[in-house]
């Protein structure tokens, strides 16, 4: 039979299995509202890049040769 401190260990392992779940998912979530922010704002640039040369010109300058590469144009046009 478990005594009263084992128990109380036992429930403080459990407690603190639930709080790195909870830390976890909230972590989760804080990425995934980052991903969904960026994924707007980077479509709303997008869009404003289509009438904008010099807008678009100037967030070019702002990216990396390698990010460049990936992204191909940003006004649309290859």
């Amino acid at each position: 039979m478990a005594t009263r401190v084992e128990r109380l260990e036992q429930e403080a392992e459990q407690l603190e299995a639930r709080l790195q779940q909870k830390k976890a998912r909230l972590r989760q979530e804080k990425r995934q509202a980052d991903t969904r922010r960026k994924i707007v704002v980077g479509a709303a640039a997008l869009k404003l890049c289509e009438s904008d040369p010099a807008l678009a010109a100037r967030i070019e300058a702002e990216l990396s040769e390698r990010d460049r590469e990936r992204a191909g144009s940003i006004t649309g046009g290859e």
